[in-house]
């Protein structure tokens, strides 16, 4: 989220500003955030979900192909 997260630019002189503003954002927020968009567990079920849409599998037709203990994670 431009201002939140970072800051979307266009120029080198926008990008210059935005430098400077850098400690305006809120460390803590960033990080909440990455964690939670980029987790080994978020980021495993999303490529999952694009495996399945790419050969044309549904989450219940592949749980009924793989063995149960395949999908286990720790």
């Amino acid at each position: 989220v431009n201002g939140v997260h970072g800051f979307l630019v266009e120029t080198e002189d926008e990008m210059l500003a935005a430098v400077e503003r850098v400690g305006t954002l809120d460390r803590r927020t960033c990080r909440e955030s990455a964690l939670e968009r980029f987790s080994t567990e978020r980021m495993v079920d999303d490529y999952e979900r694009v495996y399945r849409v790419l050969i044309g599998i549904s989450r219940v037709a592949a749980a009924a192909t793989v063995p149960a203990w395949a999908g286990e994670r720790t």
